[in-house]
């Protein structure tokens, strides 16, 4: 979910300091010039006011897997689960599509091998409109892999919720993405469990050694957690941080303008806008973030063309991930 700040520079309710107005001057034979005020009274008014813009969202609560951790070895012909928004819990149909008939149960004794080295999350932290891809290697050199579920614990009701991996045949691995809305529980989604059969019956678990310490088969299964954040906190935006990099400029001559802004769920875009003397339009100028001196900046060429007269910073804008 999106957040944006927007810190309005408006004349008659914050005149930027030293470095935030500038003036553009006509020079004669047609050149430009332009040049900062070194000193801007700030005025009686209140500072910048902050305008946010959010996209609200309710995380719902979401069924769960009603069968008991105890029935496991029943699951194949007792599994039962309801769906939900999320697309997270499935339906047995679902859950028994696929599946094929051993040839010779009596054969294949071995269940699937779980390579647990190879669980993994695209992303740890997601939020509204965000994707977290699941994927895991499992493997079966007799009859073949039939299943594979991965059991999260809803962070808000603590029961099992499974998630079916399906087979990326380009990959190897087994796969499924989830994609995160409104319902979508917020709170750190962990792996319980890893439940995998093999088209003659035979299966394997294997539970979160974190989670069930006192499990005959557990593993460090945390490489598949991730969380689901609700963002209610706009980026921050530093006044005392704007500044420009001279203080007089001449025709195809540029200057630097930069600001500090920072969020906890990190900044996806940042653009400063000027107000023209003359027509009163904007102009908008994109900010990149420059790691090494940890401000945004955005680069401004004086033109023949350019406005004359005094050029005042109307607003920044800053939106988070």
């Amino acid at each position: 979910m999106k957040r944006r700040i927007i810190a309005l520079m408006l004349a008659g309710i914050l005149s930027i300091s030293s470095l935030g107005g500038l003036d553009v001057y006509a020079m004669e034979g047609g050149e430009t010039e332009s040049q900062t005020e070194s000193n801007v009274e700030t005025d009686t008014e209140e500072s910048v006011p902050i305008e946010t813009e959010t996209k609200e969202s309710v995380f719902a609560e979401t069924e769960t897997e009603e069968e008991t951790k105890e029935s496991l070895a029943k699951t194949e012909e007792t599994f039962e689960t309801q769906s939900d928004e999320k697309g997270i819990m499935k339906t047995q149909e679902e859950l028994d599509t696929g599946n094929v008939a051993p040839l010779d149960s009596e054969s294949d004794v071995t269940a699937p091998e779980i390579d647990v080295d190879s669980l993994n999350v695209d992303v740890k932290s997601a939020g509204l409109g965000d994707k977290v891809k699941i994927s895991l290697k499992v493997t079966d050199d007799e009859s073949g892999v039939n299943n594979v579920y991965v059991f999260y614990i809803n962070p808000q009701t603590k029961q099992d919720e499974a998630v079916i991996l399906k087979y990326n045949s380009v990959t190897g691995n087994y796969e499924e993405t989830l994609s995160i809305t409104d319902s979508t529980v917020v709170g750190v989604w962990q792996v319980s469990f890893i439940y995998v059969t093999d088209k003659a019956g035979n299966l394997k678990t294997l539970s979160n050694e974190k989670i069930k310490p006192y499990s005959s088969s557990k593993a460090n299964l945390e490489a598949g957690d991730f969380e689901v954040f609700r963002d209610e906190e706009a980026p921050t935006y530093s006044e005392d941080s704007l500044k420009i990099s001279k203080d007089k400029i001449g025709v195809n001559e540029t200057m630097e303008i930069t600001f500090s802004a920072t969020d906890v769920h990190g900044i996806s875009s940042a653009r400063i806008v000027y107000e023209k003397p003359v027509s009163g339009t904007e102009c908008e100028l994109e900010c990149s973030y420059d790691e090494l001196s940890g401000v945004y900046k955005a680069v401004m060429e004086v033109g023949t063309y350019m406005e004359a007269g005094q050029w005042n910073v109307k607003k920044i804008v800053v939106e988070d991930n």
